[in-house]
């Protein structure tokens, strides 16, 4: 999961590619992710020396919850131009582990929602999915 997060920091997609959804205005638009893990009482960016950081806490004593920052960033696309970045959302992420279940919560903070909390999990847990998926092969 922290792997998967940490490999969406700064990856591109199309907004209908993440919601599912097609339309005038999705199709010409690009989000970007930062994601950032909770550090007592703030987040801080998941890099690579924060994954490594949080992979080893977690080997010591498994938590029972992980808490995240997502900033998603938008961006209109007009050919020929240069992308105009839009307004952003700001998200809070809870994975909750009870056992052999993952419970994953989302709040939006702040920003124009043009991503329902469902689709960014939606998209996140898929994301998780494929990214287990590919190990086990």
């Amino acid at each position: 999961m922290l792997q998967t997060l940490r490999r969406l920091n700064g990856t591109e997609f199309s907004l209908k590619d993440v919601t599912g959804l097609a339309g005038c205005f999705k199709a010409s638009c690009k989000v970007g992710f930062d994601f950032g893990i909770a550090d007592s009482l703030s987040f801080v960016y998941l890099n690579e020396q924060e994954l490594a950081k949080a992979e080893k806490f977690v080997r010591k004593s498994p938590l029972s919850i992980m808490d995240f920052l997502c900033v998603v960033r938008y961006y209109k696309i007009i050919e020929g131009e240069k992308p105009r970045p839009l307004r952003f959302d700001y998200y809070l992420l809870r994975f909750v582990f009870d056992g052999k279940n993952i419970r994953v919560l989302a709040y939006h903070e702040r920003g124009t929602r043009r991503i329902s909390p469902r689709e960014l999990l939606d998209f996140i847990v898929m994301q998780i999915i494929d990214a287990l998926a590919c190990r086990k092969r």
